[in-house]
């Protein structure tokens, strides 16, 4: 079993990470049978970008969670909690959940994404207009303090496309949240620097799949005690977990793109016996893709539409643009570092604890 837990005095410029760290994907098996395990960041086919495949179903996805032993999972889609009204709002260990994003161009300068838990519709409608509309950050967690409602920086240190990203301002919003997001879709370096920030100022880290196929669904978790999920989760928050961590690597993004083509490929929109997948849904840059897949007759052994779908799988397969994505975010990770002096003493305790187990 490899863990590291980096613990030093506060102030001292070292790495305060108070949770355990697996990595690797080994499971703890010696961990108490008190703890829970959440994955608390899992997509279906509400959010834009998963497709619309029975796979991604939240009813599906929730039994699968719970067939892989986690006692607590989320449903966090993007800007929507309509997963909720189809799965169920009060299921066992299910956490009503949403992730949004915020543009703070004022204080941050670039795009956040933040998980929202335990809130109910009218919370959601309210955390949307501030993101939307507001677009101030402080006021938006202003809003998440005042209706006491847990809530995680997820990925610290991914930007999206197009965006300049303000690495001096990532600094400052981690001081306002009590937990960073460990992410399974990040890289090594970048999971590692997480994990230094959450250390450099004593804030908790939860380990998340992130998934948009359901393919890594509970492949990360945290484990800490709770009977509810509020008592979890301040468990997490003070430091009192465990963590099972994974990185992005080049054969996970392979596999990640192969699930995705086979879901996409898939001959029946729909499982036996349950509802259709609703209409609509999927990524809008692939909609006429989605609409041919959806007139089935149209493909089905069409020649043209095999030949495409055999080049679909020779690209993710050659493994060169996994390879150069990978290359992009870890020279990101050293532009961090450049610019973020302040986390190399962190990071290097970080490094070498992992390292050396």
């Amino acid at each position: 079993m490899r863990m590291v837990q980096a613990n030093a005095e506060a102030g001292a410029g070292a790495a305060i990470l108070r949770s355990k760290v697996f990595v690797d994907g080994q499971h703890p098996a010696d961990l108490s049978k008190d703890l829970k395990g959440a994955d608390l960041h899992v997509h279906t086919y509400y959010s834009e970008d998963v497709l619309p495949s029975p796979s991604n179903d939240p009813i599906r996805l929730y039994e699968e969670a719970r067939r892989r032993g986690l006692q607590f999972v989320s449903f966090t889609d993007h800007a929507t909690m309509d997963a909720y009204d189809r799965v169920g709002w009060e299921r066992e260990g299910l956490v009503p959940g949403v992730e949004l994003s915020i543009l703070d161009r004022r204080n941050v300068g670039h795009t956040i994404h933040v998980n929202v838990y335990l809130l109910d519709r009218g919370q959601f409608r309210a955390l949307q207009e501030l993101a939307s509309r507001k677009r101030d950050l402080e006021t938006f967690l202003a809003f998440l303090s005042s209706e006491r409602l847990p809530h995680t920086y997820n990925h610290p240190f991914w930007f999206e496309r197009g965006e300049k990203p303000n690495f001096t301002a990532v600094l400052e919003v981690a001081k306002l949240f009590p937990v960073l997001e460990y992410n399974r879709g990040r890289t090594r370096s970048l999971n590692r620097l997480a994990l230094a920030l959450a250390g450099h100022y004593g804030k908790g880290i939860v380990a998340c799949s992130d998934s948009h196929t359901g393919r890594t669904l509970g492949s990360v978790r945290t484990y800490a005690q709770g009977e509810t999920f509020q008592e979890y989760f301040e468990n997490v928050r003070a430091g009192r977990s465990w963590i099972l961590a994974q990185d992005m690597t080049i054969r996970g993004l392979v596999e990640e793109v192969n699930e995705w083509i086979g879901q996409f490929f898939a001959r029946s929109p729909s499982r036996a016996g349950s509802d259709p997948v609703p209409a609509g849904l999927g990524p809008k840059s692939f909609g006429w893709l989605l609409g041919l897949r959806g007139r089935g007759g149209l493909i089905g052994d069409n020649l043209v539409w095999r030949l495409f779908k055999r080049l679909l799988y020779a690209l993710p397969n050659s493994a060169v643009i996994q390879s150069l994505y990978v290359r992009s975010q870890e020279t990101l990770a050293l532009r961090v570092l450049k610019q973020l002096p302040v986390l190399l003493a962190p990071y290097s305790v970080v490094q070498t604890g992992l390292s050396a187990l």
